[in-house]
């Protein structure tokens, strides 16, 4: 035990110090046996291309200087996966200094696009009827790099937490095992996302033939050995005792000044019900506090985003050391 975990460290020192270690991405897609949609992700991982490391514009965000699609891979043994889900009409790469900064420390992590529920490409309709795929996506993920010939040999099938961002963290507590009430769910949907004047008569009608059964339903991934939600959404669809059922380590982060998903209905409410559950509260931090720092494109194009950039940087160090021990601590 003791020699394996020697050879653990060691490895993960490599991978982390490497002379010319940089951040390398690669995109994926593969159709969903749960829904029939296709799913896009990315994964980042150590390079050991030499790249310069400095911020770059990727549309509306500053990025860390990537590589892409890059065959020079750090593959020098088996690493931790982070698997990440984004929030409401987020995308795979709104988050991506979090991505950035675990792949530093020795992580590989994977970041969906929730078809039908991105930037790009949305359905009220979609999130109203079937708010539960989100789990379902994140698990059809795992299965899908765990059981690729390449992707297999780099990760650690043992040491595997789930990450969110707002909806997607709400997506993460899912996969470690709480779950939602019936008529609360159906109610925060009808208050949150139903467009009952908006909608034609053939979404009227998928809308009131939802079998809210689904949304009770154990979402709980046991591959997943630790759950890690920013800024959590829909404290209301669950209750204490649902909240139990999560049994996982689980860490919980939210700022004190959102007002998008307040904490006390939400990460207070989830820390509160899920046993031994971490709460780290930034000070001054607001909802968009938790994402990319901005391009100036997006302080132009999405303003709302930006708001709070000057906060950012502080937030981010704090944030990203908190959930590098929690994560060294639980996945061992």
């Amino acid at each position: 035990m003791i020699t394996r975990l020697i050879l653990t460290t060691l490895s993960l020192l490599f991978f982390s110090i490497n002379a010319y270690a940089s951040v390398s991405t690669q995109e994926i897609n593969f159709v969903s046996k749960s829904s029939g949609r296709t799913l896009v992700g990315e994964i980042y991982y150590a390079s050991s291309c030499k790249l310069e490391k400095k911020q770059i514009q990727h549309g509306i965000w500053m990025r860390e200087n990537y590589s892409k699609n890059q065959t020079c891979a750090n593959n020098q043994g088996k690493h931790p996966l982070v698997i990440f889900s984004h929030g409401f009409q987020g995308d795979r790469f709104g988050n991506s200094w979090i991505a950035e900064a675990l792949v530093d420390k020795g992580y590989i992590v994977v970041m969906i696009d929730h078809t039908f529920n991105t930037s790009y490409d949305h359905s009220d309709l979609f999130i109203y009827t079937s708010m539960w795929q989100r789990p379902l996506d994140m698990a059809e993920l795992l299965t899908y790099l765990l059981e690729h010939p390449e992707w297999s040999k780099v990760i650690n099938k043992d040491k595997i937490a789930a990450l969110g961002f707002s909806l997607g963290g709400t997506t993460a507590l899912w996969l470690g095992g709480i779950q939602a009430d019936k008529e609360k769910f159906r109610q925060t949907m009808d208050d949150k996302y139903a467009r009952w004047s908006d909608w034609p008569k053939y979404a009227l009608e998928t809308a009131k033939a939802v079998d809210w059964t689904k949304a009770e339903q154990s979402y709980k991934d046991e591959r997943i050995k630790a759950v890690i939600s920013i800024a959590p959404d829909l404290g209301e669809a669950f209750t204490k005792d649902g909240l139990k059922k999560g049994d996982v380590p689980t860490l919980i982060i939210v700022g004190d000044k959102d007002r998008i998903t307040p904490k006390k209905e939400n990460a207070e409410f989830y820390a509160k019900g899920i046993k031994g559950a971490e709460l780290l509260v930034i000070d001054g931090a607001e909802h968009f506090t938790f994402m990319n720092k901005c391009s100036a494109i997006g302080f132009q194009i999405t303003p709302n985003l930006c708001a709070s950039d000057d906060k950012k940087e502080k937030a981010h160090i704090k944030v990203i050391n908190t959930i590098y021990n929690f994560l060294q601590k639980n996945l061992q």
